[in-house]
């Protein structure tokens, strides 16, 4: 089951995680799933942030994961411009 959706503003890019600590970037338009990873499985995501290069994790803690896409860094740039 799906824990935590956060949609990319002004792209058609979704991410998604779900109850087995999967997360997965989604093209909407192409319904596709363009990127997956797999967490430690004990990791349940309740909640993303975003911030201008990293994603943030929210679960029993805070982790931060670095986005090195630049398409999907571009885009986020535009949002805090």
């Amino acid at each position: 089951m799906v824990s935590a959706v956060l949609p990319i503003i002004g792209t058609p890019l979704v991410v998604s995680c779900d109850d087995m600590s999967v997360i997965k970037t989604w093209h909407i338009q192409d319904f596709k799933c363009l990127q997956t990873i797999k967490l430690a499985e004990n990791m349940q995501v309740n909640q993303f942030l975003l911030t201008e290069f990293k994603l943030c994790l929210v679960s029993d803690r805070l982790d931060f994961m670095q986005i090195d896409d630049h398409d999907f860094i571009d885009s986020v740039n535009s949002k805090f411009d």
